[in-house]
């Protein structure tokens, strides 16, 4: 008989997945063999193998319709690069980010379709879940048609297998990357995640030489990592399995996993924890250090058996140290609790056995007592271990479980519409940030007192860091248990703006500042101030920035007095912060100014970095100073290059969010768009695509892409950061108001305008409940569902909400000029369509003078008064006036947003439709069709501005006496005009535009007849503007038919 195969070859053969030469050698080998089919039938929960006849799981291979050139959702497949045994991988190209992604495809066959997808959703999940540099990125989850796809970040390299395989590997060059590997197991389990399939197969080494776990597929969620489940001595772990399901289904954790790496408790059916991952990491790297298997035998069958004794087989002429060895060892413990009591552990007794060999060359050099300096280090490390436990007590009075109780029932009792969601996500968030603060706290100390990896000196400045954590979480409970209603509707996102845990533990960052004083007085009490600056932070982040800002003065002036430039930067960039935030944006440009000089005297690049970004923020959005900004822009990415490769993805990812927001301002659409692109995808890589923080990012998208005529792909955008909004902050959140603000405004610009009217209505009621009626993000949503109104006909409802809203602005500060600007631009609108001319213009031209002042003479949004100014000159009957306005409109939109902008083709419709008016058919001809071409390309053929272009084209074409051609844009409006949402004076003028040329045609007169009076019927819902309109058409009823 041929000796029994690998345990993967037999997964390989149950898959499908082997050679049909390998395929028959194997089947010839299970004929004879009874261990072998045992494990295969232990592969599959069954009690014998299947017939032989029986189909495997199907592939995606070359008869697949799926291949390069395919879409799967809205990605393009590029290439192969590998498979698994669930899922294909190909290389796909993203075209509304311009990236290459890799795209994970299910199998058809591969399992039971639920539980296919289910699998697949759960590794989206799982990985969205992580931040860390060495887990691979998700970006994307979804289902088209019946095909299921994960979007992943493309890493370009080969596998750890492929890299052990490729050459003979020093010891010390392999331990290191399996620490890097192990680093973002380890970030797995702390977010009470397990992988369940560890092996090198599923770990990436890139070429640009970083390490990433990847393959989550067989993923779930697990028990806190505070509390691990643990076994009683007394309980045999083989005794708890459950009972085998009937039928022979699967029991949870025996399938999943690759055989030769899954611990004996997978094999038993017991649930697999993080203690799992960590025998099979040991199995791969016991594998991988000692260049064999840990567990032998001469069949399949005694290796399982091997492996659930725990049964290892010594290493022969390895150089690896034994204390590294004797770790590995444990790790592949047969009994759970006889492993490491966490990976973190695992990996602290791998580096310091590294270390050991040095040090004990060292000592055997100098005394010639190794084994007393050995013994001694062991004692030394359960001792230093034993020091780092118990950080949990420290969080006693701040976050604990009376605080929780108390903390609900102030939300209870709060009046909240919906106080339990509200509760809840904001437990989730404390909870979240104190096992993380505490993890921080163990691990810093485990660093220096266990792995001797950091100084004292630098445990001192992460625990000074982390006091102030802890001091702002209690700032936070303590607030919230006020019970005041803002801070209670502000409180999940106030809990996810904590400040960072990750600065603590940026060692580099800490290193680099200012040491703190010498004096004890002095440390003290800079100690003590650095607690308050957090605490003042949280109260800022929860809405009540006033009440922060005065105690915040008297920090800083006592910080001057102390001297330490890192810290008072920290405080000026907070007061800076918060003066923005109150509205003063000439004192706050001033005290950031002073926060980056500080922080770059203090060589604190990190707090610099962030104060420029902020001063780039307050001079764009708080203060409309765009050629300063463009200064300030330039500086700040001199600070992100100072920081290198290392700086933080999230100030990187802010410095491009706020660029967008100036290339938005100066109207540099596509740039914009690049910018706000890159912001989502280094974002995405610092915290996940399912963070919340991702939601100002995607609304600048959407801004931009609804700025270049992309209305669909923006409503999107919009779509997915309002999903991320209701996902944290539950249905009763301001946030929520804003997003469903954005949602409504695509609508909107794809014609969907019912829908869009009830979007504006629900943000309406939800920010005049939660912020109140006269808070400027009310006004803003108020002046948007009024222009939806007006595209309805609903000109008094619109005027009545552009009123309110113009008055509530009218008594901010110069911040609210632009939105004030806008909202003349609305009212001016309204008061045209109600035929109130001379108010119409001085809304546009006080509009005008507004952008001009605060914008500049060429940014395209004074394109937008200038085409008012027109309408209203057309409507007053100067006509020339309009023509120039018209002119100077399209001339600048053309040079800021590019020729096949959606902009231009308005001002090229408003030409043809004054050049028709001056009975100058050939140049509105030409002025139409150019118009109809831009909208048909940039907007699509659906699109209600398109008929509205094709009713005025064919209107154009009956005045010029073309009755035969007129017939097939009209025929095209009228029909488009059933399928989108056209104002009634649009759908007005192609009816009667098509009336007068079918009543040429005989047979075709009642046709036109009812045509005409649907004109009629729709002039009269529109507004008094159009009544001249209304009588032309009733005239020729009189004059044609029955009225």
């Amino acid at each position: 008989m041929t000796p029994c195969p690998d345990e993967n070859e037999l997964l390989e053969w149950e898959e499908g997945r082997l050679s049909a030469d390998a395929v028959a050698r194997l089947e010839a080998h299970l004929d004879g063999c009874a261990s072998c089919c045992a494990v295969v039938a232990g592969l599959r929960g069954e009690e014998a193998l299947p017939a032989r006849g029986q189909e495997s799981p199907a592939a995606l291979g070359p008869g697949s319709t799926l291949g390069p050139g395919a879409r799967v959702g809205r990605y393009v497949l590029l290439r192969r690069v590998g498979e698994g045994g669930m899922g294909v991988v190909f290389a796909a190209y993203d075209p509304d980010l311009d990236r290459e992604v890799a795209i994970k495809l299910l199998k058809p066959g591969a399992v039971a379709d639920a539980e296919a997808r289910g699998r697949l959703v759960r590794e989206a999940q799982a990985l969205a879940r992580l931040s860390h540099p060495n887990v691979a990125i998700v970006h994307d989850v979804g289902q088209d048609g019946d095909t299921v796809f994960l979007a992943m970040e493309l890493v370009r390299g080969r596998t750890l297998r492929h890299w052990l395989t490729e050459a003979p590997r020093p010891w010390r060059e392999v331990l290191s990357r399996f620490l890097q590997a192990g680093q973002g197991l380890a970030a797995a389990h702390a977010v009470g995640l397990v992988h369940r399939d560890f092996k090198p197969d599923n770990v990436l080494l890139g070429d640009d030489g970083q390490v990433r776990v990847t393959d989550f597929g067989l993923a779930h969620a697990g028990p806190s990592p505070l509390a691990p489940p643990e076994l009683s001595a007394r309980e045999d772990p083989a005794q708890q399995a459950p009972p085998p399901p009937p039928g022979g289904a699967t029991l949870t954790g025996v399938r999943l996993g690759t055989p030769a790496y899954m611990s004996p408790e997978q094999w038993r059916g017991l649930r697999a924890d993080a203690r799992s991952d960590q025998f099979s990491f040991c199995v791969a790297l016991y594998e991988a250090l000692f260049g064999q298997r840990p567990f032998t035998g001469g069949t399949a069958e005694e290796r399982v058996r091997a492996l659930r004794e725990g049964r290892v087989t010594p290493p022969r002429g390895s150089r690896v140290p034994g204390a590294v060895r004797d770790a590995v060892l444990r790790g592949l413990a047969a009994e759970p609790t006889s492993r490491h009591p966490s990976l973190d552990a695992l990996l602290g007794r791998l580096e310091s056995g590294d270390r050991a060999r040095r040090w004990r060359w060292a000592a055997a050099l100098a005394t010639g007592v190794a084994a007393s300096a050995a013994a001694g280090f062991g004692l030394a490390w359960g001792d230093a271990a034993q020091m780092c436990t118990g950080f949990e007590t420290r969080l006693e009075g701040t976050w604990d479980a009376t605080r929780r109780a108390r903390l609900e029932q102030r939300f209870r009792q709060g009046a909240l519409p919906v106080p339990g969601d509200a509760f809840e996500s904001t437990a989730r968030a404390l909870d979240a940030y104190a096992q993380a603060l505490v993890a921080q706290e163990r691990q810093s100390c485990e660093d220096t007192r266990v792995r001797q990896a950091q100084s004292e000196r630098l445990m001192d400045l992460r625990a000074a860091c982390l006091d102030g954590r802890r001091q702002a979480l209690h700032v936070l409970v303590e607030l919230l248990e006020g019970g005041e209603r803002e801070a209670l509707t502000r409180a999940s996102e106030a809990a996810r703006q904590l400040p960072s845990l990750a600065a603590c533990a940026d060692r580099d960052a800490l290193a680099r500042v200012d040491p703190l004083p010498e004096a004890p007085e002095a440390r003290r009490e800079l100690a003590a101030l650095r607690r308050e600056l957090d605490g003042l932070r949280v109260q800022g982040s929860a809405g009540f920035h006033a009440r922060a800002l005065p105690r915040l003065e008297e920090v800083v002036a006592a910080l001057r007095g102390l001297g330490h430039r890192p810290t008072l930067a920290w405080a000026l960039l907070l007061l800076g912060e918060l003066r923005g935030t109150a509205g003063s944006f000439t004192e706050a440009r001033e005290v950031l100014e002073e926060a980056v000089r500080v922080a770059e005297a203090g060589h604190d690049d990190e707090t610099a970095a962030r104060a420029w970004n902020r001063l780039l923020y307050t001079e764009v959005q708080g203060m409309g100073l765009v050629k300063e900004a463009q200064r300030t822009a330039r500086m700040a990415e001199a600070a992100l290059e100072r920081l290198g490769p290392e700086a933080s993805l999230e100030v990187a990812a802010e410095l491009r969010r706020v660029r967008g927001s100036l290339s938005y301002r100066q109207g540099e659409y596509a740039r914009a768009l690049t910018d706000a692109s890159e912001a989502l995808s280094l974002l995405e890589r610092a915290r996940g695509p399912r963070d919340v923080a991702l939601a100002d990012v995607l609304t600048g998208m959407g801004m931009a892409l609804n700025a270049l005529g992309r209305y669909a792909e923006a409503e999107r955008h919009h779509a997915r950061a309002l999903a991320l909004i209701e996902a944290v902050y539950g249905h009763e959140h301001p946030l929520r108001a804003a997003h469903l603000n954005n949602v409504a405004t695509a609508l909107r610009l794809q014609g969907k305008v019912a829908e869009a009217v009830q979007r504006y209505g629900e943000a309406l009621a939800l920010a005049e409940r939660l912020l109140g009626a006269e808070h400027s993000s009310t006004s803003m949503i108020r002046v948007n569902l009024g222009d939806a109104l007006s595209r309805q006909g609903q000109l008094t409802q619109a005027l009545t909400h552009y009123e309110r809203a113009l008055a509530s602005l009218r008594k901010g500060g110069d911040g609210d000029q632009p939105r004030v600007a806008n909202v003349l631009l609305s009212l001016g609108n309204v008061r045209a369509d109600l035929g109130e001319l001379p108010l119409a213009e001085a809304a546009y031209r006080e509009a005008l003078a507004l952008q001009e002042a605060e914008l500049g003479p060429r940014h395209p949004d004074v394109a937008l008064s200038r085409n008012n100014l027109g309408w209203v000159a057309m409507d007053a009957g100067r006509l020339h006036d309009a023509r120039a306005h018209f002119e100077a409109a399209r001339a600048l939109w053309e040079a800021t947003l590019g020729p096949n902008h959606p902009k231009v083709a308005s001002a090229l419709y408003n030409l043809g439709h004054v050049e028709l008016r001056l009975r100058r058919v050939r140049p509105a001809l030409v002025h139409l069709r150019r118009a109809l071409e831009v909208r048909e390309q940039s907007l699509g053929a659906e699109h209600p501005r398109v008929a509205q272009t094709l009713a005025l084209l064919g209107e154009a074409l009956v005045e010029g006496g073309q009755l035969r051609e007129a017939r097939e844009p009209l025929e095209r409006a009228v029909a488009l005009s059933t399928r989108v949402e056209l104002a009634p004076p649009e759908l007005a003028r192609a009816h009667f535009a098509l009336a007068r040329v079918l009543w040429q045609s005989h047979e075709e007169r009642p046709r036109a007849l009812a045509l005409a009076r649907q004109a009629q019927e729709a002039y009269a819902r529109s507004a008094p503007a159009y009544t001249p309109r209304a009588r032309e058409v009733r005239s020729w009823l009189s004059a044609h038919g029955p009225s």
